[in-house]
Protein backbone atom coordinates (compact mmCIF):
# COMPACT_ATOMS: atom_id res chain seq x y z
CA UNK A 1 0.00 0.00 0.00
CA UNK A 2 3.16 2.63 0.86
CA UNK A 3 4.94 1.47 -2.26
CA UNK A 4 1.55 2.25 -4.16
CA UNK A 5 0.83 5.95 -2.59
CA UNK A 6 4.63 6.51 -3.25
CA UNK A 7 4.43 5.62 -6.77
CA UNK A 8 1.49 7.71 -7.32
CA UNK A 9 2.70 10.48 -5.74
CA UNK A 10 5.63 10.38 -7.90
CA UNK A 11 8.30 8.68 -6.46
CA UNK A 12 10.67 6.36 -7.57
CA UNK A 13 12.99 4.38 -5.10
CA UNK A 14 16.48 5.91 -5.82
CA UNK A 15 17.08 1.24 -7.09
CA UNK A 16 14.45 1.30 -9.57
CA UNK A 17 15.68 4.91 -11.12
CA UNK A 18 19.02 2.88 -11.26
CA UNK A 19 17.58 -0.22 -12.32
CA UNK A 20 15.84 1.76 -15.47
CA UNK A 21 19.14 3.89 -16.03
CA UNK A 22 21.19 0.41 -16.67
CA UNK A 23 18.74 -0.53 -18.94
CA UNK A 24 19.02 2.68 -20.82
CA UNK A 25 22.76 2.34 -20.85
CA UNK A 26 23.00 -1.20 -21.85
CA UNK A 27 20.83 -0.30 -25.02
CA UNK A 28 22.68 2.67 -25.42
CA UNK A 29 26.26 0.54 -25.39
CA UNK A 30 24.81 -1.98 -28.12
CA UNK A 31 23.78 0.46 -30.51
CA UNK A 32 27.02 2.87 -30.24
CA UNK A 33 29.24 2.84 -33.51
CA UNK A 34 32.75 4.69 -32.05
CA UNK A 35 34.62 2.32 -30.02
CA UNK A 36 35.71 5.34 -27.75
CA UNK A 37 32.18 6.45 -26.49
CA UNK A 38 31.46 2.33 -26.61
CA UNK A 39 34.05 1.75 -24.23
CA UNK A 40 32.70 5.60 -22.26
CA UNK A 41 29.40 3.97 -21.81
CA UNK A 42 30.31 1.20 -20.93
CA UNK A 43 32.28 2.04 -18.10
CA UNK A 44 29.51 4.17 -17.15
CA UNK A 45 27.50 1.12 -17.19
CA UNK A 46 29.72 -0.74 -15.08
CA UNK A 47 29.95 1.53 -12.25
CA UNK A 48 26.14 1.90 -12.11
CA UNK A 49 26.01 -2.20 -12.01
CA UNK A 50 28.24 -1.88 -9.05
CA UNK A 51 26.36 1.05 -7.61
CA UNK A 52 23.40 -1.04 -7.62
CA UNK A 53 25.02 -4.48 -5.80
CA UNK A 54 26.25 -1.99 -3.52
CA UNK A 55 22.74 -0.77 -2.77
CA UNK A 56 21.33 -4.31 -2.89
CA UNK A 57 24.01 -4.73 0.06
CA UNK A 58 25.14 -8.10 -2.34
CA UNK A 59 28.68 -8.31 -2.79
CA UNK A 60 29.53 -8.20 -6.41
CA UNK A 61 30.93 -10.65 -8.42
CA UNK A 62 34.24 -9.72 -10.23
CA UNK A 63 32.90 -11.98 -13.44
CA UNK A 64 29.88 -9.10 -14.17
CA UNK A 65 33.61 -6.73 -14.82
CA UNK A 66 36.02 -8.68 -16.44
CA UNK A 67 37.76 -5.90 -17.41
CA UNK A 68 38.58 -4.96 -13.51
CA UNK A 69 39.25 -8.72 -12.51
CA UNK A 70 42.96 -9.04 -13.67
CA UNK A 71 43.70 -5.76 -11.88
CA UNK A 72 41.77 -6.57 -8.13
CA UNK A 73 43.10 -10.56 -8.59
CA UNK A 74 46.87 -8.80 -9.39
CA UNK A 75 46.71 -6.55 -6.28
CA UNK A 76 45.35 -9.22 -4.27
CA UNK A 77 47.86 -11.89 -5.48
CA UNK A 78 50.66 -9.03 -5.21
Amino acid sequence: MAYKVLKNAGFVPPEVTLRNEIVSLRELVNSVEDDEERRKKQRELDFKLLKLSMMRNRPFNLDQFPEYREKVVGKLEG
